[in-house]
């Protein structure tokens, strides 16, 4: 009796996941219609990231910035003047109403500001710096969506999967049963097989939660909810690096829009150092005016006067100890942003060369794997074929299916590392743009 009321539950177990089966059916032919593209995912988190926006209004304030120092070369003009009503009186005589207008009109062109040369190199040199800042950002970004879009297959790989396992283990469970009403088996291999069966529903607990989590990195950068992604062609071909890794290195201390900020930075430095020097420059400025005025200064009346004038104005600073302690402390800020350079080429040199034997080791790691899958397929067919012969127990059987769908699940996390590690290593490079996730895209089904 209690043989059959278990083979009764185990009936009803398998036409529940037969339902559920035709549902997964449904519901992924309707996600495959809308299933989001790499690049529509990157596109929408570039609307939304907050990073590379802060990054591109960085940019617009230091071009505002470099505005504002260049215009200290163009001439400055002034006009400036006055109407007044008067009245004048003595003792002894009658008061005089009169009206008085002054009018004065400025013109000033610096012939030499060393100070301000040196101050507008600096903002083009920080513009600079911004703007590499900016397209390390979209480097950044395009980086943080290959992650978590491959985070977002390896999960549903996983729940894949158990589902397969699942499977194979009822099926295997149906057939132990039977071999069991012959007694062919003994009701150990039907607890056994029980037993890997509620394993695996546990594990599908999980695998839901990490594939829901997966798709809520996915929500945070893009604040939309995607519930289908493509998946990727595991049958195309994955090759080494074109270049050796010490081109790859020359290429990143050369291109990497980190390293070339900081350079930037470094010569912005140096530019605001010579900027205190130029504090003890002579400063020429040539002067243009022309002044009216039918009123003196006292508001009493007098002629009409019309003066026009041209002036050379000279000054030199040749005493100033903050400027001289305002030097020495920029001498040092100098030094600290050269280490930081130095400190920043060797580790880009490190990860370049770290990320690229990563992507070297993939390669073998995807071809060591693809071979595991043939072999582990055959000893999988070999285990289920001689259950039935009675020749291997049923964990035999068990672990050959886990030996098996470990080796795809490890084939799949080489490729996704490969992918990611590529890119990476065409960040480092100065290399990525959005064309890469279009080639990307076109690997996607």
């Amino acid at each position: 009796m209690p043989l059959r009321v278990h083979l009764m539950k185990i009936n009803m177990y398998l036409l529940k996941i037969k339902t559920l089966s035709l549902l997964f059916i449904l519901i992924l032919f309707n996600s495959t219609l809308s299933a989001e593209s790499i690049v529509e995912i990157y596109n929408t988190a570039l609307k939304e990231d907050p990073v590379s926006k802060s990054a591109q209004l960085a940019v617009q304030v230091s071009q505002y910035q470099q505005e504002q120092a260049e215009g200290r070369f163009y001439p400055t003009a002034t006009i400036s003047g006055s109407i007044s009503r008067n009245e004048l009186s003595e003792p002894g005589a009658s008061s005089i109403s009169y009206e008085g207008k002054t009018l004065a009109l400025g013109v000033s062109q610096k012939i030499l500001d060393m100070y301000s040369y040196e101050e507008n190199e600096r903002k083009k040199l920080l513009l600079n710096a911004k703007q590499l800042d900016y397209k390390q950002a979209i480097n950044d970004l395009i980086i943080k969506v290959i992650e978590r879009y491959l985070t977002v297959l390896s999960s549903e790989d996983e729940l894949n999967f158990l589902e397969q396992r699942e499977k194979a283990v009822i099926a295997n469970l149906q057939q132990i049963n039977a071999l069991y009403r012959k007694q062919l088996v003994s009701i150990v291999g039907v607890y056994e097989a029980q037993a890997q069966l509620d394993l695996l529903k546990s594990e599908k607990i999980t695998a839901d939660a990490n594939l829901a989590s997966a798709y809520e990195r996915l929500y945070e950068i893009t604040r939309k909810r995607i519930t289908s992604i493509k998946h990727l062609n595991h049958n195309q071909v994955f090759s080494f690096p074109e270049q050796t890794i010490d081109s790859w290195v020359s290429r990143a201390l050369e291109q990497s829009p980190t390293l070339a900020a900081a350079k930037e930075q470094y010569q912005a430095s140096g530019k605001e150092l010579k900027s205190v020097e130029a504090q003890y420059y002579p400063v020429i400025s040539l002067n243009l005016g022309h002044n009216y005025q039918d009123i003196a200064t006292d508001n009493t009346p007098r002629p009409e006067t019309n003066i026009s004038s041209i002036s050379l104005q000279f000054s030199q600073p040749f005493y100033n100890v903050g400027i001289n302690a305002q030097k020495r402390e920029y001498l040092h800020q100098l030094d600290i942003v050269e280490q930081k350079v130095i400190e920043i080429e060797r580790q880009l040199e490190q990860q370049v060369r770290e990320i690229y034997l990563k992507l070297s080791s993939d390669v073998l790691a995807i071809k060591a794997y693809k071979k595991q899958i043939e072999t582990e397929q055959k000893r999988r067919e070999a285990m289920q074929s001689s259950f039935k012969f009675g020749t291997v127990s049923v964990k035999d059987v068990f672990d050959a299916d886990i030996s098996y769908y470990k080796s795809l699940k490890e084939y799949r996390l080489a490729q996704y590392s490969y992918i990611k590690n590529e890119f990476l290593l065409k960040s480092m490079a100065g290399e990525l743009s959005e064309q890469d996730l279009i080639k990307l895209d076109k690997k996607l089904n």
